[in-house]
Formats: C-alpha cells, sequence, structure tokens
C-alpha cells in the first residue's frame, strides 16, 4: 500500500485532524525527528491537508521549519507520496519556492531548488503581488552561488524582468542586497539575457541610483565602470531629483570616491545638476564627507566647471554646508 493512503482507515474525523494536528507540528519544529516524520505519515495523514492559515504540511516546513538541518531530506520524503501537491500555494499564492528563496539562508538551497523543479514545481509562477521566487531570490539570498541559482531559473524560463508593486526588479534588489564580490558576473549575466538595465522602480531609481546609496560594496569602481560600458544613463534622475553622483556622494567614505567621480566626470555626468531641495554634489560632499581629500574632491568638481556659489532652498551654498 502507497504511503499517501491510509492505513489505518480512520473513519473518525477526530483522529484524522490529529494525525494532521500532529504533522503540521512536526513540519513547524525545526528539531523534529525524520524518522517520527515518516511513522506518522505512514498511518495515513492526508498529505495535501491545510491548516487554519491555508498551508499544507510541505509550505508549513518551508515557511516555519526551515531552519531544520535535513531540510533536504524532509522535502524529499513529502515529495515522495503518493499525490502531493508540489505546487500548493498559501493564500497570499506563495508557493515552497517563494518561502525557499525568502527565507532560506543556507548555501544548499541550490539543491532543494533542484529538487523541486526536478519534481514539477512552477518555477514562473507570479502571485497576486505580481512578484516571483527570483524577486524574492535577489533580494534576500546572501551567499556566492547566487549566481549558479540564477542561471538554473533562467534555464527554467522564469521572467528575469519581473517587477514587484513597488516597481523593483531583480537588478534592483541585487543593487541594493548583494554584497558579494561575484555581483559584477551576476550582472552579466542577466544583461545577457535582456535584463533591461535603464529600468527604474516607482521612485525613479535605476540599479546605479540604488548601487550609489549602498555603502557596503567593497567593488564600487568594477560595479559603476559595468554599468556605464553597458550604456546605463549617468545623468538620470529619481523622483526627488537624484542622480547616482548625489547618491554616492552623501554615502560613500573612503578616500578613493575622487578616483569613482572622475569616472563619472568622464561619462559625462552633469556636475551642476540639482536635486529638488537644490543641493548640488559640492553641498552634498561638503556636508557630508569626511576623508581627508576633501579639499581634493572639491578642487576636482571646481576644474570641471561646478558652481561654487550656487545656493539650496534653504539658501546655504557649499561653504554654508562644511
Amino acid at each position: 500500500m502507497a504511503s499517501g493512503e491510509c492505513v489505518m482507515q480512520p473513519n473518525s474525523p477526530t483522529i484524522q485532524q490529529e494525525l494532521e494536528d500532529k504533522l503540521m507540528s512536526l513540519m513547524a519544529d525545526k528539531n523534529s525527528n525524520l524518522n517520527e516524520i515518516e511513522a506518522l505519515i505512514s498511518q495515513g495523514v492526508t498529505i495535501n491537508c491545510t491548516n487554519r492559515e491555508g498551508l499544507t504540511p510541505l509550505l508549513q516546513l518551508v515557511k516555519l521549519g526551515h531552519a531544520r538541518n535535513d531540510l533536504l531530506d524532509v522535502i524529499r520524503l513529502l515529495l515522495d507520496q503518493n499525490g502531493i501537491d508540489v505546487n500548493c500555494k498559501d493564500s497570499d499564492e506563495w508557493n515552497a519556492l517563494y518561502y525557499l528563496c525568502r527565507l532560506y539562508q543556507k548555501a544548499d538551497l541550490i539543491n532543494i531548488i533542484l529538487l523541486l523543479i526536478q519534481r514539477g514545481i512552477q518555477v514562473d509562477w507570479t502571485n497576486k503581488l505580481k512578484k516571483n521566487a527570483f524577486l524574492l531570490l535577489c533580494q534576500h539570498y546572501p551567499h556566492k552561488n547566487m549566481i549558479d541559482i540564477v542561471q538554473i531559473f533562467i534555464d527554467n524560463n522564469i521572467d528575469i524582468g519581473c517587477k514587484d508593486n513597488d516597481g523593483w526588479n531583480a537588478l534592483h534588489h541585487l543593487c541594493n542586497n548583494y554584497k558579494q564580490s561575484n555581483l559584477v558576473d551576476v550582472i552579466r549575466l542577466l544583461v545577457e539575457h535582456g535584463m533591461d538595465i535603464t529600468c527604474n522602480n516607482g521612485g525613479g531609481w535605476n540599479a546605479l541610483h540604488i548601487l550609489c546609496h549602498e555603502k557596503t560594496q567593497d567593488n564600487y569602481m568594477d560595479l559603476i565602470k559595468l554599468f556605464i560600458n553597458l550604456g546605463i544613463d549617468v545623468n538620470s534622475k529619481n523622483k526627488g531629483g537624484w542622480n547616482a553622483l548625489h547618491n554616492l556622494c552623501q554615502n560613500y567614505q573612503k578616500d578613493n570616491l575622487i578616483d569613482i567621480v572622475r569616472i563619472f566626470i568622464k561619462h559625462g555626468i552633469d556636475v551642476n545638476c540639482s536635486n529638488d531641495g537644490e543641493w548640488n554634489v559640492l553641498h552634498i560632499l561638503c556636508n557630508r564627507y569626511t576623508e581627508e581629500n576633501l579639499v581634493d574632491l572639491i578642487q576636482l568638481l571646481i576644474d570641471h566647471g561646478i558652481d561654487v556659489n550656487s545656493k539650496n532652498k534653504g539658501g546655504w551654498n557649499a561653504l554654508h554646508c562644511l
């Protein structure tokens, strides 16, 4: 008799409910025993049962029990049961792949994804908030094998250009969150497969704006050069009137900032561009930058025509901002 069938033939709904409640409890407990789970399943529990939150055992596992060390083994056990619905979704239309890409923070995620794909999960599913699993991966996954998982998603025809309701795509999320040195390679891979680097989110931010707003990326130079070489508009402004150089000078606190500013100038940045508060890059530098080569940066901007007398809406010039 197959393990997904009822061996006890419990006529009492109470008995079946007790089995289902027990299975849900085991799925949520990261310390539960694999053998205990297998023994319970063999008693005939309905493998696609749902709890009050609309979660099946598979969804309960990847949502609440994802921290367990043997997650792959437990998922495989569930998927081996007759009639298991690998594409089950909760009330927010999240499937198992969504929860894993959002919550699972271990480098063996790739093995779990491959197993789910092998068993027929719908990789390109998009929920009612217009998110797919790829967006969640790029927003939350921290490990260097990100590029391998991205390739798997591409090979399985996921929409890499998917945007959420706020207009963020995968590239925006990567530039905001992913801190590994191979971000350059991930971006190249996405562009090779049609990612639009000029795409703006709902606030008018493109990937370069977001990258330059972050303070923790070590290889800024390579990333900025990559975006420029790929043709991104360095003078693009968000809805607040900020360009990438404004963001960079507000947030970046390393002495090689001067080299990055030179790159922007070389590729046509308007040094006199002001945001909606009429702050130009000189105002921002004098207000925020703390490294010893501030004078050299100011001289560089003066040499390239910045208006030293420009005032923001508060009437402040750069000297006031120092």
